[in-house]
């Protein structure tokens, strides 16, 4: 981080460079990991979800099935992917032991072993790179297994990039905490999107000619009989 401090005894500001900063943990969003399409359970989980039946609307049942496609695919990915790397080490210790045993003497079983945990390993290191690739955003890269710490190191950069360390309020105090800076900006957009005061426009509007007629005005400011709130609620919540 770059902090600018007030310029003293010179016309020049002084750049304050902080290279102890740590990242604020926040909540991952949900989205489709491209390493599922290489399994064919992802194809069952979802079908599994999509079949399901509830009652309700239309929009009602889509949202439900949604969610609930969500939820069985997060699950099945944290008790299979969230610990990559934890895998490929233990298969890379597994398999440096199976080719010390080999320098004894050849080992029908070990080599079958050998070769079984070459092609898991390999598979473990294409959906590393595949993870990372997506969370990179780098289309300019083809992926490969090579470039997964380049894409790890550009997946943390652009975290640093778009966080918000500190944000200066509307009495021009710097705010630090979190839970200030969340208050800084939501009292910004409430101020900004708040109704205006009530004017009295009555004569400026009675010089307008009415363009729409009183019936499909009605029909156009009628109550809406879809429930928002309860599908935003489905799929966020």
């Amino acid at each position: 981080m770059v902090f600018v401090e007030v310029a003293v005894g010179s016309d020049h500001n002084l750049l304050l460079l902080n290279t102890n900063f740590s990242l604020n943990k926040v909540r991952r969003p949900f989205r489709f990991e491209s390493l599922w399409t290489t399994e064919e359970e992802c194809h069952r989980i979802i079908t599994k979800a999509w079949d399901q039946e509830f009652v309700g609307s239309e929009m009602f049942r889509l949202c439900k099935k949604l969610r609930g496609c969500k939820d069985e695919l997060t699950v099945w990915h944290r008790n299979n992917f969230d610990d990559l790397r934890f895998q490929i080490a233990i298969l890379r210790d597994q398999l440096a032991g199976i080719q010390k045993e080999n320098e004894n003497g050849f080992n029908a079983d070990n080599y079958v072993k050998e070769k079984v945990m070459i092609t898991k390993l390999e598979d473990l290191w294409q959906k590393e790179a595949m993870f990372w690739h997506q969370r990179s955003r780098v289309n300019w890269l083809k992926m490969g297994d090579k470039n997964t710490r380049f894409f790890h190191l550009s997946t943390i950069h652009r975290r640093q990039r778009n966080q918000v360390a500190k944000l200066k309020d509307e009495n021009g105090i710097w705010q630090v905490d979190k839970e200030c800076i969340a208050g800084v900006i939501i009292g910004h957009f409430e101020k900004l999107y708040s109704p205006p005061h009530t004017r009295d426009i009555e004569d400026i509007i009675s010089l307008v000619d009415p363009v729409v007629p009183s019936g499909m005005n009605t029909a156009l400011t009628k109550p809406t009989h879809l429930p928002t709130l309860e599908i935003l609620r489905i799929l966020f919540l």
